[in-house]
């Protein structure tokens, strides 16, 4: 990219996961109520592993990923729950692409 842009963070870099991530969870089944229940129930799983493993890499499935997304977009009530229910905020950092074996991923 050759736009220079004002923000620190790389905007052209995280859209284009974002629209990565857009196609992953537009298939017919994210439109189905039992699967996003589901969903969520993992993703109060994942708050939980991350609770009781703070210091550990921690990578969602697409499906609660999509969950965590959606909560955080409701930043003020994303920040109330977290504190309420880790202590702290967790940060999403979806920079790590790396897929080879023996990485994070």
């Amino acid at each position: 990219c050759t736009h220079k842009s004002k923000f620190e963070y790389d905007l052209a870099a995280a859209s284009t996961r974002q629209a990565d991530f857009s196609f992953q969870v537009s298939r017919e089944w994210y439109e189905d109520q039992e699967f996003l229940e589901n969903a969520l129930d993992r993703y109060e799983k994942f708050l939980t592993i991350i609770k009781h493993h703070p210091k550990e890499f921690t990578s969602p499935a697409i499906d609660v990923d999509l969950v965590w997304h959606t909560h955080m977009s409701m930043s003020d009530q994303y920040k109330s729950d977290c504190l309420a229910l880790l202590g702290r905020i967790v940060y999403h950092d979806d920079t790590d692409q790396d897929r080879a074996e023996g990485s994070k991923l």
